[in-house]
């Protein structure tokens, strides 16, 4: 991780995030959404450098867009806007508590990793979280929903 950070502090390039590994299996048209998610996440890792759970933080980011865009309310209209719905720093929070309080007791087993487990149980949580959005919507519903976002978003990023 550290070569990782100081990679990044010198200056990373997008061909640089594939060298991660991080990018492997996505369409190219989903690979800015998933760096710019990352770029987020950054503010939080530099801040902490040096922190062994910063590890963590990347792979989940990565495994809840995955998640995202091949749930069942994903479909073409709404694939590329469904990223604007991961907040990363409600994520880096819930994965904060979820270290604190459920990481431990991973280590009690004898035959599971489990860091790949807390990993997979952090997504799965947050992702269940963030199905509220879908709750009791149509696909037309979702789609308006996940555009006025994705304005807001772009005008955030002007202002």
């Amino acid at each position: 991780m550290k070569e990782f950070i100081n990679r990044y502090k010198t200056g990373f390039k997008n061909q640089d995030w594939n060298k991660t590994g991080l990018l492997s299996s996505l369409a190219p048209d989903q690979e800015p959404q998933v760096i710019e998610l990352f770029e987020k996440a950054m503010y939080y890792i530099l801040k902490n450098e040096g922190d062994s759970k910063n590890t963590y933080i990347l792979p989940i980011i990565r495994r809840v867009y995955v998640d995202i865009v091949t749930c069942r309310w994903s479909n073409d209209q709404n694939k590329l806007l469904l990223y604007h719905l991961i907040n990363v720093n409600d994520l880096i929070k819930h994965f904060e508590t979820l270290y604190k309080t459920t990481l431990p007791s991973f280590y009690g087993f004898k035959y599971i990793d489990a860091e790949a487990e807390f990993c997979h149980l952090t997504t799965r949580d947050y992702v269940g979280k963030m199905s509220e959005f879908f709750k009791n919507k149509s696909e037309e519903q979702i789609l308006a929903n996940l555009i006025q976002l994705s304005r807001e978003k772009k005008l955030d990023k002007i202002l």
